[in-house]
């Protein structure tokens, strides 16, 4: 069985879908964080938007090469 190697573009393209995820997950998970009082339900709902974001993000990239990115994204949003 062969295996196929992930070029240059692929990785560039993973990063750059992992910031457009982060970047605005770390803001909207601060701010639906912020609705709770407690410093450990913040840090929570916080993380699995950040998780979220990036892992819809990461499955686009995934998706391009016929791989299913919903269990990515579970799995990132969960990890």
């Amino acid at each position: 069985m062969e295996q196929a190697s992930a070029g240059w573009r692929f990785w560039l393209f993973w990063v750059i879908m992992t910031n457009i995820g982060f970047i605005p997950g770390v803001g909207l998970g601060s701010l639906l964080g912020g609705f709770f009082s407690d410093k450990l339900l913040q840090a929570t709902v916080s993380a699995i938007v950040i998780g979220l974001l990036s892992g819809l993000a990461q499955g686009l990239v995934l998706r391009r090469h016929q791989i299913s990115g919903l269990g990515w994204t579970v799995a990132t949003t969960a990890g």
